[in-house]
């Protein structure tokens, strides 16, 4: 077996692929094509795996994301759910926030894990990047604390969960705008 990575050029929308085989034995190709969607172009898509996401303030109520007060801090609740009768490991949600809001890292200060079922939260200035796993036909939340920081209109990209070694085990949901008032 022999893995080989390389990025193939795009022209105008176009993708080619050529492969020869110079050998005696037969090769069996897989091609994998990844891509960031643009703007308002994700999908609510899922395979083998469920994922919500909901926005509650610090007292639990539900908020709507659309439209925060400045200097509101609220938390984003991904809800996932495995249906089928595998557990899920090695699993990575990937969610980024837009610019207007800060992420709260609770961990410089002490504070409550992600979740039960989380391994590891890596935690940067504009996203989260949480790992980890899921028993057959059970659910978790993944909680992420923010901050409405900065006054004006953008752009919350859509969230992304898959298993890291089977991306047949995805769901997406899709982006959406929001303002800081």
């Amino acid at each position: 077996k022999k893995l080989v990575n390389f990025r193939v050029k795009e022209k105008v929308g176009k993708r080619s692929l050529r492969l020869m085989n110079k050998g005696n034995t037969s090769v069996f190709v897989t091609v994998t094509t990844r891509k960031v969607p643009k703007v308002g172009k994700e999908k609510n898509q899922h395979a083998r795996l469920k994922a919500s996401v909901r926005y509650q303030d610090m007292d639990g109520k539900p908020l709507d994301p659309m439209k925060i007060q400045q200097g509101t801090e609220f938390y984003a609740l991904v809800q996932l759910q495995n249906s089928s009768s595998m557990d899920y490991k090695e699993m990575a949600l990937s969610q980024i926030f837009p610019s207007g809001w800060e992420v709260y890292n609770s961990r410089m200060y002490g504070g409550a894990s992600a979740g039960p079922n989380v391994d590891y939260q890596d935690i940067r200035d504009d996203r989260v990047l949480s790992y980890y796993w899921l028993r057959a036909k059970t659910s978790t939340t993944i909680k992420v604390r923010l901050h409405a920081t900065y006054k004006g209109t953008f752009y919350l990209p859509g969230l992304y969960t898959e298993a890291m070694y089977d991306h047949s085990i995805y769901a997406e949901r899709k982006g959406q705008w929001v303002t800081v008032i």
